[in-house]
């Protein structure tokens, strides 16, 4: 259990119940508070803490700060779960459980409104936490609260005291009458707005408003046409600046049912943002024109400058100290050092940096070739090798520049509807925590600025430690949180940094932030909740590569040595044989990965690299392995064949529901047979990524190793369509798992005997466990028509997949269309192939995608009735 105390006032808590008074606030992901005092007086904070838990599994911590009007930090504190840890809400990604119900016209089993009840409330355990102020300086104070959508605080004030409140990173909870109207103040270089308004709870009842002080009416959630859920397009003022240090009226009426706020404004200050959109800040909402003028957005004016936070304001009066000539740079012999740009070209090649000084081998970004890192980072890898003061002078003043995005969350400000701060807070984007831990710890700085940048980065770190919500589906990006952590908390050498770092990286290689999250338990980096194959292997081959290299880290090195083992195995050099991955079709490119260790490893000739380890598809001893102990692949390589199954989880309808598809089939599916030395043979993939031309009923397209079919009730059939986790087996060479198809009433098992020259496969359909409905006098289950399916390579126009079959009589056809009795298949890529011996001679013919379909039944039968046993055989005639 992570607890940490540091602060500088009094912390006291109790657990006595009482009636709620304040405000109180769900928190998806934190709030960001603004009090007005403007006599400084002292003042007690009370914070009472509910966590409800029902979306989240294991502990969750909740953060809140409360700084003094110059930005220093009066309170710093981690608040303990409540030991609370077991997941109420089962399905992985649940915050799209309301989505898949409203896309299939069904209610949703809980109301998200329910639990904002103040009766509901009160009946949850409260944890009361409390804090003395010192009100030694006058001015704005700002609270801080970060956790996730399970907790629920309020907030008192003691004397009470007028503040606005703003959400973070993305999104502000609003229920009942909260927000009925309110004042944003506009601060000085807005150039626009970004607005969306969700109700959780359908169908909306509520009306929002906002309007400007010219009467405009910028945004009216009851205009035919109007997008409740907010645009990708921007609200742009003509001409900007136009309602600068004015007040926009933000009403909300009608309903009584819960409502999700998010409302940006763009400032010329900050940068420009994915979609062409230019950065926001979050608004700052309060309930009078005082208050609002107030606390100004959160916005500084200072030195004809927007700032947002007080060591912004100290960095830029310490730049201004220096002169022209302390930032222009000369090499040895006193000749100009000028900036480069690289554009394009692999990882470590693109980018700004200083062409004439000395340099350092071995640089590596953060984030591979996806993003360019800033001129600091190389600036301040290179450093060792020169020495430069006036370069160090250049480096420092880049990272100030990064560090002015940080906005009204501690965070940096957010791009439209991108409120991911894995992409853009964590190094996927913002590369300034390896140069920030260079500055601080590698260089001669002076201590006043390291100071500032060492305040900066406990601000910037403290928050993405507690960036734990949405950032979760995208494994790839969300790696780069515990990237950035890392080296933040080298940088600043603060204790309460390391252990925020060291938490999140246990629940991160443990999925410890919920099943589907982070590193699996067969070792891959997990997108969409589940497995996908192509983004997997950028935390090998991208972006904790840096942290090997700078660190020597072992913990990463094995976890990035077990992602790659499992590659060595799924990965296919003919085919992208991965049906399972949950956002893409397409494999990765082989020639673009590197190796974790300072020198790629000698790769024998005649062998096939795969990250830098060699392919397991490749002729070797013979092995029969669950991949890794994970029970989700498991692979067999002989003389005559490689073969990988996949039995594992899948990603969960609430993803499927939002890409209207299937992202990714499995159900102990075969997806790859090889014959080594030679190549594929068999291949499972998809059509297309994110779920395109995968939807169920559109399985005569397939090219999967599934029994395909139609239900008696005109359901599409797939049995690759199911989840086997935790029933698959290796028994000697067996492997056998079974589940449910989803949508379908059927159970399925698979099983594979491994012999030492070919693999004996069987199918068998049941009724669910759980089947209890009857339609039109049949079960649910019954099958009309059901095939299994064998999808092979085609080859090339020179030299095409030649697919025959052997009648019982034993003679030799070639497969048409029209079904043909069979009792062996022949799939022959030029001298070498499988053939598909059936244990009873079946109708056979070809499919529409490179397919081979045995039947099982083309009449109404029980499911329990199909079963399909065959063998396949690698050949390799010369």
């Amino acid at each position: 259990m992570l607890m940490v105390e540091y602060a500088v006032v009094v912390l006291s808590w109790n657990t006595a119940a009482a009636v709620e008074t304040g405000a109180t606030f769900r928190l998806c992901d934190g709030i960001t508070v603004y009090v007005n005092n403007p006599r400084g007086e002292p003042f007690r904070l009370e914070l009472d803490v509910r966590d409800i838990n029902i979306y989240e599994s294991g502990p969750r911590e909740v953060l809140v700060k409360v700084y003094d009007p110059d930005g220093k930090a009066l309170v710093r504190e981690v608040i303990p779960d409540d030991g609370v840890t077991r997941k109420a809400l089962l399905p992985r990604g649940s915050g799209w459980y309301e989505l898949l119900c409203y896309t299939r016209g069904l209610e949703p089993m809980m109301s998200w409104s329910s639990f904002s009840d103040p009766a509901y409330l009160e009946s949850i355990h409260k944890r009361t936490f409390r804090w003395d102020i010192p009100g030694s300086k006058k001015g704005v104070y700002r609270l801080m609260a970060v956790g996730n959508q399970d907790h629920f605080v309020t907030l008192k004030l003691e004397p009470e005291l007028a503040y606005g409140v703003s959400g973070q990173p993305l999104w502000l909870h609003g229920r009942g009458k909260m927000f009925t109207k309110s004042y944003v103040y506009v601060p000085r270089g807005t150039r626009g707005l970004h607005l969306g308004f969700r109700e959780p709870n359908a169908p909306p009842r509520r009306r929002l408003t906002l309007t400007a002080p010219d009467g405009n009416r910028l945004f009216d959630s009851s205009m035919p046409g109007s997008d409740r859920q907010g645009s990708y397009e921007e609200t742009r003022f003509d001409p900007p600046g136009r309602y600068d240090d004015q007040l926009l009226v933000l009403e909300i009426t009608g309903g009584d049912e819960d409502f999700m706020l998010h409302l940006l404004l763009n400032n010329e200050g900050l940068s420009m943002g994915s979609h062409n959109l230019r950065r926001g800040a979050a608004a700052v909402l309060s309930a009078d024109e005082a208050t609002a003028k107030a606390v100004q957005g959160g916005a500084i004016y200072h030195d004809g400058q927007v700032f947002w936070h007080g060591y912004q304001v100290r960095f830029h009066d310490w730049l201004k100290t220096l002169q022209p000539l302390d930032f222009a740079v000369n090499d040895d012999r006193g000749n100009e050092v000028k900036v480069v740009t690289v554009t394009g070209g692999a990882a470590g090649e693109q980018g700004p940096r200083l062409d004439g000084l000395a340099k350092r081998e071995g640089y590596y970004p953060l984030n591979g070739a996806h993003v360019a890192p800033p001129l600091c980072d190389r600036i301040m890898h290179d450093y060792p090798a020169h020495k430069n003061r006036q370069a160090l002078n250049l480096a420092i003043r880049d990272l100030e520049k990064g560090l002015r995005d940080i906005a009204t969350g501690d965070h940096r400000a957010v791009p439209g509807w991108n409120g991911n701060l894995a992409y853009i807070f964590a190094p996927f984007e913002w590369h300034y925590w390896r140069p920030a831990w260079r500055i601080l710890q590698q260089s001669e700085a002076p201590e006043q600025v390291k100071e500032i940048i060492r305040e900066a980065f406990i601000l910037c770190g403290d928050r993405l430690a507690f960036a734990r919500g949405m950032e979760r589906v995208n494994g790839n990006a969300f790696s780069l949180i515990v990237e950035g952590l890392r080296y933040c908390h080298e940088a600043t050498g603060d204790p309460l940094q390391k252990q925020l770092f060291e938490t999140y990286f246990e629940r991160f290689v443990n999925e410890g932030w919920g099943a589907g999250t982070g590193i699996s338990k067969s070792g891959d980096c997990q997108e969409h909740f589940a497995h996908e194959h192509h983004y997997g292997t950028y935390i090998a081959r991208d972006t904790w590569v840096a942290v090997v290299r700078d660190f020597g880290d072992e913990r990463f090195r094995k976890v990035l040595e077990r992602v790659r083992e499992l590659y060595t195995y799924t990965w296919c050099p003919q085919a992208d044989a991965n049906p399972w991955s949950s956002r893409t079709a397409h494999s990765f490119n082989e020639g673009a990965c590197l190796w974790i260790s300072s020198a790629v490893p000698k790769i024998p000739e005649g062998s096939t690299p795969v990250l830098g380890a060699l392919w397991k598809g490749d002729p070797g001893p013979d092995f029969t392995v669950s991949v890794n102990g994970g029970g989700e692949w498991f692979a067999a390589r002989r003389k005559n064949y490689y073969l990988v199954t996949f039995h594992g989880r899948l990603a969960p309808m609430t993803i499927n529901a939002y890409f209207a598809s299937r992202c990714g089939y499995g159900g102990g599916l075969l997806c790859q047979l090889t014959v080594p030395g030679k190549g594929t043979v068999l291949a499972s993939t998809l059509n297309d990524s994110y779920g395109e031309g995968m939807e169920p009923h559109r399985w005569r397209n397939f090219h999967l190793h599934s029994v395909v079919g139609q239900l008696a009730d005109g359901r599409p059939l797939v049995t690759a369509d199911s989840e086997h986790e935790g029933t698959a087996r290796l028994e000697g060479n067996v492997v056998s798992s079974s589940g449910e198809v989803r949508d379908g009433s059927v159970r399925v098992t698979r099983k594979y005997s491994f012999a030492d020259d070919h693999i004996g496969c069987e199918v068998k359909l049941d009724p669910s466990a759980y089947e209890g409905q009857y339609y039109q006098g049949r079960r649910r289950s019954d099958v009309a028509e059901a095939y299994e399916m064998i999808p092979f390579l085609p080859g090339s126009r020179e030299s095409p997949t030649q697919v025959k079959l052997i009648r019982p009589d034993g003679i030799l056809e070639e497969l048409t269309p029209e079904p043909q009795l069979a009792k062996t298949l022949v799939i022959d890529r030029g001298g070498w192939g499988a053939e598909v011996e059936l244990e009873k001679p079946a109708n056979v013919h070809c499919g529409t995608n490179h397919t081979v379909l045995i039947q099982l039944t083309t009449k109404p039968a029980p499911a329990g009735n199909l079963r399909l046993a065959y063998r396949l055989v690698p050949f390799r005639r010369f």
